[in-house]
């Protein structure tokens, strides 16, 4: 089935909360700056860890994904009008790929995140591919009003033109009102915004972004109302005269968690707020009592990078809310135990940020995190096993679209 969506008339506060989803001027540029902008951007130090790259380490290297003005120039970089047999071609095979214009493509990983907005079902998907832009591109999915349609979307998006001024329909006071049978079934409307994110350049999906603008295909399937969606992603980027023009994106079947699955992976601290970590190393792990609600779960994570083990914060969490989520840590450390699927996998402690002590369990410290996120470091212990890749948090976080390689 496809679907060609007309974006309906929408109310100004959902335009408001939306906004984020769209380029005004239809340049790509947010902060005025153009291509400089990007280019003065440094690589976050939380994206350069060990384990990043490739997934295919054999794979031939292509001289044309080395990313320099002197490489790829712009001034003439030729521009993609549209969706061409190579689209098709492309978009197919079983693993998630990139390519830039010209180039070959490459395996690449992505990770997705749930977005809770009280506008809309939102969500976005993220392809591992720094390396490659200078930036991890991010593909941003609001629902202005309802939830995502059902089957295959074209873009770019299409708008039905409205008359202005409005013209509005005179009726009689007081308003009365015909009964309807509970519960309420709600049609799936023609609002779907669609964005991506590259450093600080963005590309539309629709008639705003003339100049820097996407076009290809969206796929939407859910078996369940409640359950994971499975994205479909054929996207080719349209940049003239940037060295992004060109880039094409494929997923073949993206995976955003579903609303009950955030706890498949969690950190939980204890009940007894009165353990410090050594206290609850002697304690058996079974018998550790949990607190209800967890300090971190999937809701809070925006992926979870294996090589390195680094935790990224999703959309509204912050290093300051984790703190405040915490409390005061002892000296010893915060016990936490790391769980998955319902399964206590290890233990593991917040360090104090005066504490000297060499943890004897995996820990994160807070004096280290930063704005995107927190790691998750190894006991300090010489001759211990490290828990923290065990497979049954691997196949969580896999399972709900958060593992970065």
């Amino acid at each position: 089935m496809r679907i060609t969506l007309a974006l309906s008339l929408v109310p100004p506060l959902a335009l408001a909360l939306g906004a984020g989803c769209f380029d005004p001027v239809g340049d790509g540029d947010r902060d005025g700056q153009g291509d400089a902008g990007r280019d003065a951007a440094t690589t976050p130090a939380a994206d350069s860890g060990p384990g990043y790259g490739p997934l295919d380490a054999s794979a031939p290297p292509d001289a044309a994904l080395a990313r320099s003005d002197a490489s790829l120039p712009r001034s003439d970089a030729a521009s993609s009008p549209g969706p061409d047999a190579g689209d098709e071609l492309f978009c197919s095979g079983d693993l998630a790929k990139i390519s830039l214009a010209g180039g070959l493509p490459r395996p690449v990983a992505t990770t997705s995140s749930v977005l809770f907005l009280n506008c809309c079902e939102a969500a976005d998907l993220i392809f591992h591919a720094q390396d490659t832009f200078n930036a991890l591109p991010s593909l941003s999915l609001f629902s202005m009003g309802g939830r995502f349609p059902e089957g295959e979307v074209d873009l770019p998006l299409t708008f039905t033109p409205v008359d202005l001024p409005l013209t509005f329909t005179p009726v009689d006071l007081p308003l009365t009102f015909t009964p309807v049978d509970l519960p309420l079934t709600f049609t799936p409307v023609d609002n779907l915004n669609a964005s991506m994110d590259i450093g600080s350049t963005y590309y539309g999906s629709g008639p705003s972004a003339a100049a820097f603008r996407m076009h290809g295909t969206l796929t939407f399937t859910r078996e369940e109302p409640s359950g994971p969606l499975a994205l479909r992603v054929c996207l080719t980027l349209h940049a003239p005269g940037d060295r992004d023009d060109g880039a094409r994106f494929f997923a073949p079947a993206a995976v955003v968690m579903g609303y009950e699955e955030a706890q498949r992976f969690s950190l939980f601290l204890l009940a007894d707020r009165h353990l410090d970590s050594e206290a609850a190393a002697a304690l058996p792990l079974d018998s550790l009592a949990l607190d209800p609600q967890p300090a971190l779960d999937l809701y809070s994570i925006r992926y979870y990078r294996q090589g390195d083990h680094f935790v990224a914060f999703a959309m509204g969490m912050t290093t300051e809310g984790l703190k405040s989520r915490l409390g005061p840590l002892p000296l010893g450390g915060l016990p936490f135990v790391a769980v998955a699927d319902g399964q206590p996998v290890y233990r593991g402690a917040f360090g104090s940020e005066v504490s000297s002590a060499a943890p004897r369990v995996p820990f994160i410290q807070l004096a280290e995190a930063t704005a995107e996120g927190v790691s998750v470091k190894p006991a300090m212990v010489e001759d211990s096993v490290d828990p923290r890749g065990d497979p049954r948090i691997l196949q969580a976080l896999e399972a709900t679209g958060k593992l970065a390689p």
